[in-house]
């Protein structure tokens, strides 16, 4: 998947249920990423 993307292995994508990305995480650092990533939930 990193290389259909062109991205590394830190990277996170935030995907709908319909399968459309809808917020990526480039070259994640972990501290405080979790939480981030959960305040993005709709």
């Amino acid at each position: 998947m990193y290389d259909a993307f062109g991205v590394d292995a830190r990277t996170t994508f935030l995907i709908d249920k319909d399968g459309t990305i809808r917020k990526v995480w480039p070259k994640v650092s972990v501290a405080g990423h979790a939480e981030d990533v959960y305040n993005s939930l709709p």
